[in-house]
């Protein structure tokens, strides 16, 4: 374009030197829905919102046609991705709290009340609509995202999805993001700030410190099993007293009954 256009300053240069310019410095001109426009780039972004144009080419009087849709089967790819992500938790903990038929043996964590909260907290959020929102899609289970009632496990209609996703585009979108203009939180939004709560340390309105969800419970299974460390060690103090206390008894016995024999020796020669 025109603002790269190359200069040569002749200043200082001796001998007999021609510069002939071959190419003038020019910016791209076209026209976008008939207005008259210049890029100093053939890469051109600033024309139509969310699009590049790589201007390959000069063809006077040509008209070309863009036609600019909704790719769905990208946008499904991704929210297939949250949806795998959040049934590997799902998977998780449902594995982690399967009860084997031991008591606390392979699922060390059957019944562990801080994976029933996290569980819980995932499947309300998931199941529930979006605060705020109106219209037609205000929920996951509106287009198309299901969930197994014994699992948790998330899947997705594509033919739903689809549906709603050229009805209402934008309707869609906010389920799933932070929309400030309408005041919103989406469920993406809203699960950031739950694994926040669950795995970072926050502060009250008071300025106290407040320990995540698990990080308060690692922190209790870690007191716990300090406090059982400090129960062995006293019990194996105790054991070691007491075996010292029967050593001791077993020896003076052994001395009793070494004296008893040496008298019932001495009283038998008499």
């Amino acid at each position: 374009g025109v603002d790269n256009a190359i200069t040569i300053d002749e200043t200082g240069l001796t001998g007999n030197y021609s510069f002939r310019e071959y190419s003038t410095a020019q910016d791209a001109q076209f026209t976008v829905d008939g207005i008259a426009v210049t890029s100093g780039s053939n890469t051109a972004t600033d024309f139509i919102e969310n699009v590049t144009l790589n201007l390959l080419q000069a063809s006077a009087g040509e008209t070309i046609s863009l036609n600019i849709s909704t790719d769905n089967t990208a946008i499904k790819n991704k929210v297939q991705e949250m949806l795998d992500q959040i049934n590997n938790v799902f998977s998780t903990i449902n594995n982690e709290m399967a009860f084997s038929g031991a008591a606390k043996g392979n699922n060390r964590l059957s019944g562990d009340s801080t994976l029933r909260t996290i569980q819980s907290r995932l499947r309300s959020l998931l199941g529930s609509s979006v605060t705020g929102l109106t219209g037609n899609y205000t929920a996951l289970s509106q287009i198309g995202v299901t969930s197994d009632s014994s699992t948790g496990l998330l899947s997705i209609d594509t033919d739903d999805f689809n549906t709603a996703i050229n009805s209402d585009f934008r309707g869609v979108a906010r389920i799933f993001i932070d929309d400030t203009d309408q005041g919103t939180e989406g469920v993406a939004k809203q699960m950031a700030d739950m694994i926040k709560e669950f795995t970072e340390a926050t502060q009250d309105e008071n300025g106290n410190t407040l320990k995540g969800l698990l990080e308060a419970r690692i922190d209790g299974i870690d007191d716990s099993i300090d406090d059982l460390d400090d129960q062995i060690e006293n019990q194996e103090m105790r054991v070691a007293s007491y075996e010292q206390m029967l050593v001791r008894q077993f020896t003076a016995m052994e001395i009793a009954i070494s004296q008893l024999q040496a008298q019932s020796g001495y009283m038998s020669a008499m």
